[in-house]
């Protein structure tokens, strides 16, 4: 019989809500995640900040009287893609930042997933 240490081995959460959970309890560990993971994070985020916004533009311009227009679903289409191309562009600047500090980042999935987190 033989007696070897094993060390802990890294899983993956199965699933997205189990990701969301640990990240929550942990903000600063490392959990493994699938790559999809950060982005769908982000593009949620910026999902409910716009619907978020636009309820509360809604209530301001009804307290005020003022008719909003009524074809502002296009903006607001533009705006998040806007918001999420700026976000993906601050995380690679950052991902550069810390490549040049620490010489690596684990690869561009896993810097999204730690970035999100």
């Amino acid at each position: 019989m033989k007696d070897e240490v094993q060390s802990p081995q890294e899983e993956a959460p199965n699933t997205y809500w189990r990701w969301l959970v640990e990240s929550w309890r942990h903000p600063l560990g490392h959990d493994p995640a699938e790559k999809w993971y950060g982005v769908v994070t982000l593009l949620g985020e910026d999902i409910v900040l716009f619907i978020g916004l636009a309820v509360a533009s809604n209530y301001i311009a009804n307290l005020f009287g003022i008719t909003l227009l009524h074809h502002a679903s296009g903006f607001t289409f533009w705006a998040i893609v806007i918001l999420f191309v700026v976000q993906i562009i601050t995380i690679l600047c950052s991902m550069v930042g810390h490549l040049f500090v620490f010489g690596n980042t684990g690869g561009f999935w896993q810097y999204v997933n730690k970035v999100v987190k």
